[in-house]
């Protein structure tokens, strides 16, 4: 492999609490409770795809959730947005043995510049592409081909690392080969779904041992 691509939410950094909190908040606001298990819809899912399901599946108004949403969350993101230490040593090992890094992420240009300038990860990885940049969401293939066009290698070339089973089947299908991290016993589940291999905590020296350096 001759680039590694990482995963927002839930790889590199957690802030898929503050966005299912987000969820939350902005369902009660719009009169409705909302279970964990249902909530569970929202884990490596684009926000326009998990506003439909819940304002469909809930019957509630999509604009003021909407609304409710994007009030909350850039406050409560900010302030509980939290580096994951294996994968932030594992991408600067990565850097300092030569291999391509980037990121595919499912959040918004505006909201992940936000997040990525608050982490200090902005100097580490250059190349990112946010769902709003192609034309369909994870898990359809489309962020990672753009990354890999990006990144002028060849998809096959290229390894990706993926908390969630939408995010790894996205990646699969683009034709990467998949590590997924599994952060919980619910995500192991998934992304033994989908990934090529299943591991508890990203080590550093396990992720060059695909890579050409």
């Amino acid at each position: 492999m001759k680039a590694v691509v990482f995963d927002w939410d839930g790889t590199l950094v957690d802030s898929q609490c503050a966005y299912l909190d987000s969820w939350r908040v902005a369902l009660a606001a719009a009169g409705r409770k909302i279970t964990n298990p249902e909530l569970q819809y929202a884990v490596g899912r684009a926000f326009p795809d998990v506003l439909h399901h819940f304002s469909q599946r809930l019957s509630v108004d999509p604009k003021k959730v909407e609304r409710e949403f994007r009030k909350d969350f850039p406050v409560r993101v900010q302030a509980e947005i939290v580096r994951f230490p294996d994968a932030v040593t594992c991408a600067q090992e990565l850097q300092k043995n030569g291999i391509d890094l980037a990121i595919a992420t499912q959040t918004p240009r505006p909201e992940f510049n936000r997040a990525l300038a608050v982490t200090g990860l902005d100097g580490l990885i250059t190349t990112t592409v946010c769902r709003t940049e192609v034309a369909r969401p994870k898990p359809a293939p489309d962020l990672y081909l753009e990354v890999c066009r990006q990144l002028q290698r060849e998809p096959t070339d290229c390894l990706a690392i993926e908390d969630s089973r939408v995010g790894a089947a996205s990646a699969r299908d683009a034709g990467l080969f998949v590590v997924g991290i599994a952060r919980s016993a619910q995500a192991k589940q998934g992304l033994n779904e989908a990934a090529d291999i299943v591991v508890e905590t990203l080590d550093s020296d396990m992720i060059l041992g695909f890579c050409e350096t």
